[in-house]
C-alpha cells in the first residue's frame, strides 16, 4: 500500500506516465506483476481520502488505456427484471428462481 501520493508517483515512474492526454502504459508487465496489487490495496484501505481516490482514478485510466472497459451486470439484471419474469433457465435448460436483490 501506498502511504503518500508522492510515494505513488514514485511507484509508477517507468510503468505508467501520465500527462494532458491521459495515463499510457510504459511497462505493461511490471503494471500487471505488482503495481496494480498496490494500487487497488491502496484504494480500498487507505485512511487519506486524496490517495484513495487517486489510487482508483489511475486503476480505470490506466484499464481504460489497456483497452478494458468497466462493466456492470445491473443493466443485464435491470433488464431481466423489467420483463417481469424473475424465472429462467440457465445453459443447462434447468430452472432457477431468483431471489430479491
Amino acid at each position: 500500500m501506498y502511504i503518500s501520493v508522492d510515494e505513488l508517483h514514485r511507484a509508477l515512474v517507468g510503468v505508467l506516465s501520465i500527462d494532458a492526454d491521459g495515463v499510457h502504459i510504459i511497462d505493461e508487465k511490471m503494471l500487471r506483476a505488482s503495481v496494480i496489487d498496490a494500487l487497488v490495496f491502496t484504494a480500498v484501505f487507505t485512511p487519506e481520502a486524496d490517495l484513495g481516490a487517486r489510487s482508483r482514478s489511475l486503476i480505470r485510466r490506466a484499464a481504460n488505456a489497456l483497452g478494458i472497459r468497466c462493466a456492470s451486470l445491473r443493466t443485464l439484471l435491470s433488464r431481466r427484471w423489467q420483463r417481469g419474469s424473475a424465472d429462467h433457465r440457465d445453459g443447462a435448460g434447468h430452472q432457477h428462481a431468483h431471489a430479491d436483490l
